[in-house]
Formats: structure tokens, sequence, C-alpha cells
């Protein structure tokens, strides 16, 4: 009688921990689950860095500028480019019109060069989230 009474005993507490492994491991996906949500919720106010983005952008310069994507790094949101024309670029009303486009929240312009009848100017700017795209 003993010996079932261990037994039993023995048998409950292994259910007991193999319940308890399971609830961790079920608390464990949960948590994980969690955390691509929060991930995911986290990407969506990232800028989309598309051909409207960079539309909207191009018109802040108008019909005298082009602009040239030089580079992005979509982790910080800086957006690096250079805005080129023909003629002399107004860098400060320029830098006012990029940052009036709401697109950004810091616009810094690198330097200005002018090579084969080409102004260029090179730009440094840190895109904002997802308010930016509306």
């Amino acid at each position: 009688m003993l010996i079932a009474g261990i037994s039993n005993i023995r048998y409950h507490k292994t259910r007991i921990n193999a319940t308890s492994c399971q609830q961790q491991r079920n608390d464990n996906l949960v948590q994980g689950l969690q955390q691509v949500r929060n991930l995911t919720d986290a990407l969506a106010t990232y800028p989309q860095v598309d051909s409207a983005l960079m539309s909207k952008i191009g018109a802040a310069g108008g019909a005298q500028v082009s602009m040239v994507l030089t580079g992005y790094d979509a982790a910080t949101g800086a957006l690096q480019f250079d805005a080129q024309s023909g003629s002399v670029i107004d860098i400060p009303s320029y830098v006012l019109k990029l940052q009036k486009t709401g697109l950004f929240r810091k616009v810094d312009y690198t330097g200005y060069t002018y090579e084969d009848g080409v102004y260029v100017l090179s730009l440094n700017c840190i895109l904002l989230g997802e308010e930016a795209a509306e």
C-alpha cells in the first residue's frame, strides 16, 4: 500500500512538472508572439521610401531642381540625396521648402559644388515616421 502511494505521488509530481513545463513553453510562445506584434507595429511607423515620397521631395525643388538619391539608412531614417540644377540653388530657401514638406525631422545640407555647368547641393535628411506618409 505504501509503495502504491509513493508511486501515485511520483506520478502526480511528474504530471505537475510536465504541466508546469508546458505552461512555461506556452508563456514563452505568448511572449514571443507579443514581441513580433510589437516589432510589426513599430515597423509600420517607418516611412516608406518609394516613388511617392521621392516625388514629394522633388516637388520642393520645382522644375529647375532634380534630385538624385545617394543613400538611405532604414534604421535611422537618414536619407541622403543631391539636389541638382543648372542655375544657382538658393540653399536657405530650398532647405526651408524641404522642412515645410513635413516629411523630415531634420534637414541638413552637407556641401555645395559646381561642376560641368551643374550646381549640386548635397543633403542629409532624417525622415519622420508614418505621419509623413499621409
